[in-house]
């Protein structure tokens, strides 16, 4: 699985978004439409893989 930081320089400025929060871009896997449902599985998926590996560091 894979994901892309997203650049919060301009929105974090503005005071829109704290500096602790992590933003990930997640793509549909392979590049096929999967749906909103599981886009939203796929997304919290990604964002357990994120947090799993500050924890095994």
């Amino acid at each position: 699985m894979s994901y892309v930081f997203c650049n919060k320089d301009g929105i974090q400025a503005e005071g829109r978004i704290s500096d602790s929060t992590v933003t990930l871009a997640v793509p549909d896997p392979d590049g096929h439409r999967i749906g909103s449902g599981a886009a939203t599985l796929n997304a919290i998926l990604a964002l357990a893989n994120y947090y799993n590996k500050f924890e095994a560091v």
